[in-house]
């Protein structure tokens, strides 16, 4: 599937892509992490990296994952991010201090 046709591996010029890819990710939201979360340093001037960021940084992160998970081990996950399959606002509802 990701060889070339009538290849039996890889096709090195896919893999540099998403290594390149990977390294676009990261650089999108690693200065905003390392200096905005993780340390809190408060002479950054910019904030906590947007949404669209870190969207576009685990939806490729998710597709590379992916990709390389059916190549080794021949199998993927629908979605990395993950999903509430609970009512967790449940517990706002009910008074249990008395």
């Amino acid at each position: 599937m990701y060889a070339g046709k009538d290849e039996n591996y890889l096709d090195p010029a896919m893999v540099e892509w998403d290594r390149n890819l990977l390294t676009v990710m990261r650089r999108q939201v690693e200065g905003s992490t390392d200096n905005y979360i993780a340390h809190a340093k408060p002479e950054i001037i910019r904030g906590p990296p947007a949404y669209a960021e870190l969207d576009f940084a685990i939806d490729g992160l998710s597709s590379v994952s992916n990709k390389y998970s059916e190549v080794i081990a021949g199998k993927t996950w629908p979605v990395l991010v993950p999903e509430v399959d609970h009512d967790w606002q449940a517990v706002f509802r009910v008074a249990w201090i008395k």
